[in-house]
């Protein structure tokens, strides 16, 4: 007998390569499985779907499948949806149709719950209607099992408030366990990537009468404002411009100043 399966999961926790795993295994096998998607997501291209992983492979819109008529469907082993949390309640009612009555398996791919802890529509109908419900799991940068997706802005911000469905990948949710969600803590490692980034696009600035600075002349950097009586060590001003190639004016730049 088919049945409708949930496989849910947080942000990044390899739901559509797992999907698109499985309509491999049936190819290979020498069955056609038939992927299928929301319109509404449109982040890999229309009628297109693609993993962080580098995998991908052609889907229909879920509006297609259900203008497909039985005998169309009959070739199809199995009927695998990604972004199944976009689904409306009717949409999720439907495939259940396609397995009681004309057999067909189907294996649903999505999140549980939004960037607020809240169900989508979708998800709830599958949870109370779906005869298998798996976890699909993945870790917070804790270690800790990742139970939430976090929504976070431009400057590392989790936001708790706003529409629930905005399209977006690594640049604009990860995976949480409920303690650090609760916080708003993306972790050490994006705090870190973060500030490395907001210091490339920082431009210099003036530090004030009296301090040792560095600003930016064309492409190349100069000393400023020398202060009597404070040397700094030359190993760390070496290193600083070492990595941006201007150890040689560096050197020429400080020995003109003491």
């Amino acid at each position: 007998m088919a049945k409708l399966y949930f496989r849910y999961g947080v942000m990044g926790s390899s739901k559509t390569a797992n999907a698109l795993m499985v309509r491999y295994n049936y190819e290979e096998r020498g069955q056609d499985a038939l992927l299928v998607k929301p319109a509404v997501d449109q982040r890999d291209g229309a009628r297109f779907v693609a993993s962080r992983a580098g995998l991908s492979h052609p889907c229909i819109y879920f509006s297609d499948l259900m203008e497909m008529t039985p005998r169309q469907l009959k070739p199809y082993a199995c009927i695998i949806v990604d972004e199944a949390q976009f689904l409306t309640r009717d949409e999720v009612r439907y495939l259940t149709d396609l397995v009681d009555d004309w057999n067909i398996p189907v294996i649903c791919y999505g999140l549980r719950t939004d960037f607020k802890g809240e169900l989508f529509p979708g998800s709830a109908e599958l949870l109370a209607t779906a005869d298998v419900i798996e976890e699909v799991k993945t870790i917070c940068w804790c270690g800790k099992k990742a139970l939430c997706n976090a929504r976070f802005d431009e400057s590392g911000h989790v936001i708790k408030e706003g529409e629930q469905v905005v399209l977006g990948a690594n640049d604009k949710y990860i995976g949480l366990c409920r303690k650090h969600w609760k916080e708003g803590n993306l972790g050490p490692q994006y705090l870190r990537a973060h500030a490395l980034h907001g210091q490339q696009e920082a431009q210099p600035q003036p530090l004030g009468e009296g301090v040792l600075s560095v600003a930016q002349h064309g492409a190349v950097p100069q000393l400023l404002r020398p202060v009597p009586g404070v040397r700094m060590a030359d190993e760390i001003l070496i290193e600083f411009f070492h990595r941006r190639g201007h150890e040689n004016h560096l050197l020429t730049s400080f020995k003109s100043s003491s």
